[in-house]
């Protein structure tokens, strides 16, 4: 999706350059977000349970995301006979 997404941007209407900026924005957070997490762990000494915690967020955000209802979906059968 990652290769795709300046495609779809531009499709919307922007040009090549502002769909590319607009979709580097969390590359960019994520960096921050990373130097600022590390500085932590190495002032508070904690580099293990830093690391720990940084992967339950992330667990725990995939998670979240995730769709929830997967099971109440019908069978890929019943939607082809009705289109």
């Amino acid at each position: 999706m990652g290769a795709y997404a300046p495609l779809m941007v531009i499709s919307f209407g922007f040009d090549r350059l502002k769909s590319n900026a607009m979709l580097s924005i969390g590359a960019w957070f994520l960096l921050l977000t990373n130097i600022l997490w590390g500085f932590v762990a190495d002032k508070t000494k904690l580099r293990g349970p830093m690391v720990l915690l940084g992967v339950l967020i992330l667990w725990g955000l995939t998670v979240r995301s995730s769709p929830r209802h997967i099971s109440s979906l019908p069978p890929i059968s019943s939607l082809e006979r009705s289109g």
